[in-house]
């Protein structure tokens, strides 16, 4: 169970759970003492492609921008709606892009990993897989980045598919919204030509991609994944342990990983106020918005070094 007794927050002020603020993978990677070193709790805006967010939750509603709902094609990007509709609201649901293309698959660890509270809603009912996925990387991008603004553009159901079309649109959003960072915790094993210039578009505007390796397990070559394929524009982040080790079901090798974060056992927020399990991306988002409030961060090469 979480341990709620609350803490001050030092470098940014207010107070937070015990568990949220001091768990192992904040301390792995250092992230009060980076925050005080370098005077720095986050700047600019952090796109994150996922199920959208709870715009409610207490934790998150300061840094919260309206965002966007590319499954539903609608202002605001709550995946509070993906419980309030059984189907899609429209008189058909929009296509996939190709016949043939696979769909994008929002990564997420196993359930086992998770608390009761969040397994009893993610375990034994495929239409709700991934709920709460969207709130809980945001949590993640809050507690390294707590002054960055957080955009959530929804791309993904809650039973974690969604549509390579709903993620080529977010990504020019996100662009055109004046996003620093674009987070995104998926993989396809699709190489869309149009996603790959969608996102050349966002690294040629100084915004920083990155995306996650994968949940396979399986080491890259042979594997391929995308958009972590694509390191010219894209940063590739696997998971580690709470031991800081190789988490066992993240992907891995020099063709799709520029970086590793924990990955594992992660506290965070989630809709309804539980706690659960992100991806180690959203923390490496957050680093680039750390980064970015200091010296440049306008690509990979400026992120070398970084704690």
């Amino acid at each position: 169970m979480a341990d709620r007794n609350p803490v001050p927050y030092p470098n940014f002020g207010g107070t937070l759970w015990n568990s949220y603020a001091n768990q192992p993978a904040a301390q792995i990677v250092r992230v009060s003492s980076t925050q005080s070193q370098f005077g720095v709790t986050g700047s600019g805006i952090v796109a994150d492609l996922d199920t959208g967010v709870d715009p409610t939750h207490p934790a998150l509603q300061s840094v919260l921008l309206p965002g966007y709902d590319f499954t539903r094609n609608q202002p605001g990007g709550s995946e509070l709606t993906d419980i309030s509709f059984s189907s899609c609201p429209f008189s058909s649901c929009p296509p996939p892009p190709c016949p043939d293309c696979s769909s994008a698959q929002v990564n997420q660890s196993t359930a086992a990993v998770l608390d009761q509270s969040t397994a009893a809603v993610l375990d034994g009912n495929d239409q709700y897989a991934a709920f709460g996925h969207g709130t809980m990387v945001m949590g993640v991008i809050h507690l390294v980045a707590p002054t960055a603004q957080l955009m959530p553009l929804k791309t993904f159901k809650s039973d974690g598919t969604g549509f390579l079309s709903d993620i080529l649109r977010a990504v020019y959003y996100a662009v055109q919204n004046n996003a620093n960072v674009i987070n995104m915790s998926f993989d396809t094993q699709t190489n869309s030509p149009e996603l790959k210039k969608a996102l050349n578009y966002a690294n040629h505007n100084s915004v920083i991609c990155v995306a996650s390796a994968g949940n396979e397990g399986q080491s890259a070559p042979p594997l391929t994944v995308y958009p972590a394929e694509w390191q010219k524009y894209v940063m590739g982040v696997a998971s580690t342990s709470d031991q800081d080790t190789r988490s066992s079901f993240s992907n891995y090798g020099n063709a799709i990983v520029w970086v590793a974060a924990p990955g594992e056992a992660i506290v965070t927020t989630y809709a309804r106020e539980d706690s659960g399990i992100p991806q180690e991306t959203a923390r490496e988002s957050s680093r680039c918005t750390l980064r970015a409030e200091s010296p440049p961060c306008h690509d990979r090469s400026a992120l070398h070094g970084s704690p």
